[in-house]
């Protein structure tokens, strides 16, 4: 279990600072479809908890739950700020569609893992190398 700093709770997520330099944004489980309005207020309480461009993000999304199209285009534009990208996926959907997004802002920024400790571990790997 991890220890909160800080955290903002959206109308489909809980987003906390656990590390100075880490965020974790933990969907509802009951969460099934994201829509850009709620992309952009998970976004927001990231940026609003760690400044844009200074905070590594695990992110836990739901077992089911999928952007829409206009949802990931921002996902996608966001992400690319973040120093390094941790994704716990257990759905076939999900990974071919984070995949994709991996490609786009860079393979070396974001990985994909089944396990949250193993996620928080990369991240943790990759803030000490790089201070």
């Amino acid at each position: 279990m991890e220890f909160v700093i800080s955290s903002i709770k959206t109308s489909t997520a809980t987003v906390s600072r656990v590390h100075p330099e880490i965020i974790i944004l933990r969907y509802d489980e009951e969460f099934d479809e994201e829509s850009i309005e709620t992309v952009k207020e998970n976004l927001k309480a990231i940026f609003n908890l760690g400044r844009k461009g200074t905070c590594s993000c695990l992110i836990i999304p739901s077992k089911s739950a999928l952007p829409d199209l206009e949802g990931r285009r921002m996902i996608e534009q966001e992400l690319v700020h973040m120093p390094y990208v941790a994704v716990v996926l257990n759905g076939l959907a999900q990974k071919i569609l984070m995949n994709f997004v991996a490609r786009v802002i860079g393979r070396t920024k974001m990985r994909i893992f089944t396990d949250e400790i193993e996620g928080m571990n990369w991240l943790l790997e990759k803030i000490e190398s790089t201070s």
